[in-house]
C-alpha cells in the first residue's frame, strides 16, 4: 500500500531506518516466500523474505532482478507515447463503451474544454 501522502491518514515514521525482523528467525514461516511492497516517498519498495528450506538466496536473488527488470520494462513500455490510449474498461464508473469513449475523444480533439462542459449536445450521444 501507499503509506504516505493521504493528508491525516499519512504513515510518517518517526525515524528513517530499518526496523528488523519482526519475527525470530528461528520461527518457522507459513509459506517458503513472502512478498511485502509498499510505496513510500513516491517509490516502490519490495522486500522477499524466504524460509532456506523454500529455494537458496541466489535463486530469490534471481527472481527480485528478474522482477526489476521486468517491471523497469513494463514502466518504459507505458511511458512511451504511441503505446496506446485508454479504453472504456479504464472508467468502469462512467458506464461507457469503446465507441461512446472514442466520440468523446474526438470531441475534446476538436472542442475548447469549456465547451465540452457547456454545451448539451455533446452529452446526447452518450
Amino acid at each position: 500500500g501507499q503509506l504516505d501522502g493521504h493528508g491525516d491518514m499519512a504513515f510518517k515514521p518517526l525515524f528513517n531506518e530499518e526496523s528488523g525482523a519482526l519475527t525470530s528467525g528461528q520461527n518457522s514461516m507459513a509459506y517458503g516466500l513472502i512478498v511485502t511492497a509498499f510505496i513510500s516517498e513516491g517509490q516502490l519498495n519490495l522486500r522477499l523474505t524466504h524460509s532456506p528450506d523454500y529455494r537458496s538466496r541466489r535463486d530469490v536473488h534471481l527472481l527480485a532482478e528478474g522482477f526489476k527488470k521486468t517491471l523497469k520494462n513494463m514502466v518504459e513500455h507505458c511511458l512511451q507515447t504511441a503505446t496506446g490510449a485508454y479504453s472504456a474498461s479504464d472508467f468502469k464508473a462512467a458506464d461507457i463503451n469503446n465507441e461512446e469513449l472514442d466520440l468523446l475523444r474526438r470531441q475534446m480533439s476538436t472542442s475548447a474544454p469549456e465547451d465540452i462542459l457547456t454545451d448539451e449536445e455533446n452529452f446526447e450521444d452518450f
